[in-house]
């Protein structure tokens, strides 16, 4: 009976934790929302943008009225969208108010191709005719590759620019694995493809050295000519600087060009109100990035026609209900939806992905695929469109990528592990399995892949890499032949891609859509962004069911989602999987 009495009690007490907890939310919510409207940024006359990008940027900004507040921390969440990025110094450059941009950014926490895509919206801004002004503390090198598109750029007088080239590292789990007495088991089409290295190899391949050496030295390449470009330096002295690390010295930095002067923060506004007669006191007025994307906007003429872009960031996987994720039955459906919207006149697909489950990715290009014979059909490459990435992409009129994206990785591989050893002589366990047929237990970690069942396993790799090379041969109009030499998952840089017939053109999603609307033969057009994103009542709710990923990222640090991420697209069921063997951050 007193532990009836103990249930009860247990429960009364659960429930009554469960009903203040969704109060206290409630209020918060509904607190933000009764303010929502009632205040609003004014932006004054003759005003400076603040424009500080030292914060996650994600492909597509959330859809939520309170997408600044992190309840758990009960902090704001800093990432912003690059398409609200992009409109609003669009916007910007448009608005009599806006009289020019303070750009604050020390730290880029995005890909090489997504800093390219703000660089060029910046340099749209000054053909307006307004000035920006860089200032940082210390700059990355990725932020200092942006901060070079401004008209003047500044320097604390002890800080840095760290300038030193770039590196891509790998971790290698193989003796951890044979500690554990774990094997893992590898078939896969090209001897490029990487992915499973880590895994199966105690270092990195002569093949993987080759291929990330290509790439990193392309994408330096493209960089350091444009800052030497706009710094009008020659790109062997700046090489030359990078080597020595000269970075370091704010005074070797001044002398030699890379910067317009050494000065602290204050010093650097006061300079911005002398551009526009301030003085003593006075101060222009700014408007933070952040407070200029939610200020009132003048109402834009209605256009019935529309360019619907679908965005398709993340690892493609057969299902899920994760928005960071390419979940193949949800982007087949919005494709079919934006061909069946008659007002709907050209589509683009934006992909910013590695890859990942090859039967989510046929699903993606089958859609796009048909609705390529009804409307044009565009592709916009951003960081990654590589191997399943690249496989959506096939379909295209045309392919547009920046010089830094990093694509192709034409090849696919399934792996398995066998924990066989680990399980009975490490942890002493011993499986029994009753099975109705010899293979039943295929794949499964209680034993290794036997040779018959290894060569069903290759022939059917064999057959997905043969239709991946068919469809590359077929989109792009490439010969077998070549599309074998260029595939076995290699990867190219944009500039690469298009010297082999991978990408068409150089740009960002604004010029994919221009392309798309002379496509369409429309002038005037709305963008229509999809998929639909979810409810934001319901984006909270899930929040509160992800504490424990929660708290892996605050033991182990935002690279554990990235590590997790990876681990469950390598687990994807049917273990057959197109996807790029690593990704890059530039810094």
């Amino acid at each position: 009976m007193k532990g009836f009495w103990k249930i009860v009690l247990a429960t009364f007490v659960g429930s009554l934790l469960v009903s203040l907890l969704g109060l206290i939310i409630s209020l918060i919510v509904f607190a933000g929302l009764g303010t929502l409207g009632k205040t609003s940024t004014e932006i004054k006359e003759g005003s400076i943008l603040l424009i500080d990008l030292n914060k996650p940027i994600q492909e597509r900004n959330i859809d939520n009225p309170l997408k600044q507040i992190d309840f758990f921390s009960a902090s704001m969440d800093p990432s912003l969208g690059l398409n609200e990025i992009i409109q609003t110094i669009d916007r910007a450059a448009k608005d009599d108010n806006i009289k020019g941009i303070f750009l604050e950014t020390k730290m880029m926490q995005c890909g090489p191709a997504t800093v390219q895509d703000i660089r060029e919206a910046l340099l749209k801004f000054k053909t307006s005719g307004k000035f920006i002004i860089a200032f940082a503390d210390s700059y990355s090198q990725s932020a200092y590759y942006l901060a070079t598109v401004a008209d003047k750029i500044y320097l604390n007088p002890e800080g840095v620019i760290e300038l030193k080239g770039l590196m891509s590292g790998s971790l290698y789990f193989k003796k951890t694995l044979d500690r554990l007495g774990i094997r893992a088991e590898v078939v896969k089409c090209g001897k490029y493809k990487s992915a499973t290295e880590p895994f199966v190899n105690e270092s990195m391949s002569p093949e993987n050295k080759e291929q990330i050496g290509a790439y990193i030295n392309g994408v330096w390449n493209v960089v350091a000519v444009q800052i030497a470009e706009s710094r009008s330096i020659s790109t062997a002295k700046l090489n030359q600087l990078t080597t020595q690390l000269s970075g370091f010295d704010a005074q070797i930095m001044k002398q030699e060009g890379l910067v317009d002067g050494l000065r602290y923060r204050s010093e650097a506004i006061t300079y911005v109100d002398s551009l526009l007669a301030y003085k003593g006191d006075e101060h222009v007025p700014t408007v933070e990035l952040e407070d200029y994307i939610g200020a009132p906007q003048k109402k834009e003429k209605f256009h019935k026609d529309k360019i619907a872009v679908i965005y398709a960031a993340g690892s493609i996987v057969d299902d899920g209900e994760d928005e960071t994720e390419i979940v193949g039955k949800t982007y087949a459906e919005a494709i079919e939806k934006a061909v069946k919207d008659k007002a709907v006149k050209a589509i683009v697909l934006r992909v910013n992905s590695g890859g990942g489950s090859a039967l989510a990715s046929e699903q993606i290009r089958f859609e796009l695929a048909k609705a390529k014979g009804k409307k044009p059909v565009v592709v916009s490459m951003g960081d990654y469109a590589a191997s399943g990435g690249y496989w959506i992409s096939t379909p295209a009129d045309v392919i547009v990528a920046q010089p830094t994206t990093l694509t192709g990785s034409i090849g696919v591989f399934g792996l398995f592990f066998n924990a066989e050893q680990g399980i009975k002589d490490k942890l002493g366990i011993n499986p029994e399995i009753v099975k109705t047929h010899t293979s039943a237990d295929v794949g499964t970690v209680f034993r290794p892949i036997s040779a018959t069942e290894r060569i069903v396993l290759q022939n059917s790799v064999n057959k997905v890499y043969d239709r991946f090379v068919g469809l590359v041969c077929a989109s792009r109009g490439i010969a077998k032949e070549k599309v074998l030499e260029i595939g076995q998952g290699h990867i190219w840089t944009g500039v690469d891609g298009q010297k082999i017939g991978l990408v068409d053109e150089f740009g960002g999603l604004d010029k994919a859509i221009l392309i798309a609307a002379k496509r369409a033969k429309i002038s005037a057009y709305r963008v229509e962004e999809l998929p639909e994103q979810e409810d934001f009542f319901t984006r909270i709710m899930d929040a509160f069911g992800s504490t424990q990923t929660r708290q892996m990222i605050k033991t182990f640090g935002p690279a554990y989602v990235e590590y997790a991420k990876a681990m469950k697209v390598l687990q994807t069921k049917g273990g057959i999987l197109a996807r790029v063997p690593y990704e890059i951050t530039i810094e």
